[in-house]
């Protein structure tokens, strides 16, 4: 009867430990899935829209992960192979991949600004593809290789540029032999040969503060 009684509470310890291990690995998911948002992203990204769903992602791939655990015991990693299992994984792979490219965008916004280009002008490179180097030049396109007797909106700005630097030439928008002349005499000042035409070494250093 001791015996009996014995093995009776042996059992009943075994069974309670198989069930607290049970609930103890229910609630102790295998691996830690939270997304941590990145220190490195700009925070004042030129579309808020798409800065408000990183966050959201970030939040949204640790609770997906521990909701699939909790309820329902996948582990959206390892997942096995149920077809319940096999999608959630899948989605929670879709939701990873989409928020590590918002996050190397968003990081790649930061790193221009650090460059000094602001809000527009990363737009502009970002929806174009255009290098940010040639970004400049893009720009001013219009304004490259203007010439003596040249006439056009782009000259008077030019002139505009050369008078706020201190030229004395007449605002017309005639690229006459005064505009030539301060060309010229700014390209000497840059030490870059005194064409009197507006090359990109000299758009470069028109454009400059």
């Amino acid at each position: 009867m001791k015996r009996l009684l014995m093995l009776i509470i042996s059992l009943s310890l075994i069974v309670i430990a198989y069930f607290q291990y049970e609930n103890y690995q229910r609630y102790r998911p295998p691996f830690d899935h939270s997304y941590t948002a990145s220190d490195s992203i700009d925070p004042n990204y030129y579309d808020p829209l798409l800065l408000d769903q990183y966050y959201r992602n970030c939040y949204e791939l640790g609770a997906f992960a521990r909701r699939m655990w909790f309820q329902k015991g996948i582990d959206v990693q390892y997942p096995g192979d149920s077809e319940e299992a096999r999608e959630a994984s899948t989605r929670y792979t879709h939701l990873t991949a989409t928020t590590m490219k918002m996050e190397k965008l968003l990081i790649y916004s930061a790193d221009l600004k650090e460059q000094g280009y602001d809000n527009p002008a990363i737009q502009k490179i970002i929806e174009t593809g255009l290098a940010p180097r040639n970004y400049f030049f893009h720009e001013n396109a219009r304004y490259l290789y203007l010439k003596p007797g040249d006439r056009s909106n782009e000259v008077y700005d030019i002139q505009k540029i050369l008078i706020d630097k201190g030229y004395d030439i007449p605002l017309d928008g005639t690229f006459g032999p005064e505009t030539e002349n301060a060309i010229k005499s700014l390209q000497r000042d840059a030490n870059l040969y005194p064409s009197g035409i507006t090359d990109k070494e000299t758009i470069t250093v028109l454009k400059t503060k």
